[in-house]
């Protein structure tokens, strides 16, 4: 049976968590660079909205997102002015190499089944000395640690494309996941791991940082930051 202990406990969580992807978007930024002629690519662009902010914190009018819906792709170009291409963030990106000063990733590199070909898609289109900016859920999460203890399923670590379940204490616990492609998570990471797939692939780390620790209130989580266990990590890496 799927259940929830307490609507308050729930309630709670949730803030939570939309507290912490804004907390992790704000994380996102302030790792990019003011350049006026900096050519950008955001990868999973959505609506378009936090494109937007990403060209406004670096300075810059270039800018192109990725999107694999049409519906958020339209969305994007209609409403805030974003081009956008439509492709597949699991195969090879229809763009030319050596092509982007920054590339950002935020809450997609989990999504994508072909990890491998994904990171080396961002090398591909990078410049040299570019970089990337790639935030995802923490594998080592506090509240993933604590949910395995107690017996439950990691919530960063899906089973199933088509529903959540597994972990009462998870908000999302029971819901049927939206008909788009990609909702579901395929792998999750560790900051040791995550940093070591980046390197492996050619990149320099220059930080990882991580955002939010489950379950303590936003007001803490704010201001203490644990990167190895943080809901979310944030890896800015550079092309040698």
């Amino acid at each position: 049976m799927l259940y929830y202990p307490s609507k308050l406990v729930k309630a709670y969580f949730e803030r939570l968590l939309k507290n912490v992807l804004y907390m992790s978007k704000e994380d996102v930024l302030s790792l990019l660079n003011h350049s006026q002629d900096a050519r950008v690519l955001d990868i999973g662009c959505n609506d378009g909205v936090f494109t937007k902010e990403i060209a406004e914190r670096i300075g810059t009018s270039t800018i192109l997102g990725l999107e694999v819906n049409e519906d958020y792709a339209k969305v994007a170009y209609k409403n805030n002015h974003v081009n956008v291409i439509l492709a597949d963030a699991n195969c090879p990106f229809p763009l030319k190499s050596d092509t982007f000063d920054v590339v950002v990733s935020n809450d997609v590199l989990e999504h994508v089944s072909n990890t491998d070909s994904f990171i080396c898609e961002l090398y591909r289109v990078l410049r040299k000395g570019g970089y990337c900016v790639c935030s995802t859920p923490n594998l080592a999460g506090i509240h993933n640690i604590a949910s395995l203890m107690l017996g439950y399923q990691p919530p960063t670590a899906t089973v199933s494309d088509l529903i959540a379940c597994g972990n009462p204490l998870n908000p999302d616990n029971g819901k049927k996941f939206p008909p788009f492609p990609g909702i579901a998570h395929r792998r999750v990471f560790t900051s040791v791991a995550l940093r070591g797939l980046f390197e492996f692939h050619g990149f320099r780390c220059d930080k990882i940082i991580g955002t939010g620790l489950h379950p303590l209130p936003i007001f803490i989580q704010r201001h203490l930051k644990i990167t190895r266990y943080g809901a979310i990590i944030t890896i800015k890496a550079a092309k040698k």
